[in-house]
């Protein structure tokens, strides 16, 4: 079932898991899903999103329409356009 929280939990994971993950190559855990019970907790996911975004903006700015090279499942590589 649906729920704001879980929007926001998704929202956030996503930041973790693309822009921490496989944009910044960070080898970190990202937070699981079932740590975070309501809303407002998930501003803490949010937090953790702005730190990485703060990281990505810098290093990608140079080159905005340059695609990124990203590897996902065990090496398969694809074009973020």
């Amino acid at each position: 079932m649906g729920s704001i929280r879980n929007l926001l939990v998704h929202t956030g994971y996503t930041h973790e898991f693309w822009i921490g993950r496989h944009a910044l190559h960070k080898r970190t855990d990202v937070t699981d899903r079932g740590s975070i019970p309501d809303a407002l907790a998930a501003g803490t996911l949010f937090r953790t999103g702005d730190i990485l975004m703060e990281e990505f903006f810098p290093v990608y700015s140079r080159n905005q329409l340059e695609d990124l090279k990203l590897s996902i499942n065990g090496g398969k590589s694809l074009q973020a356009r």
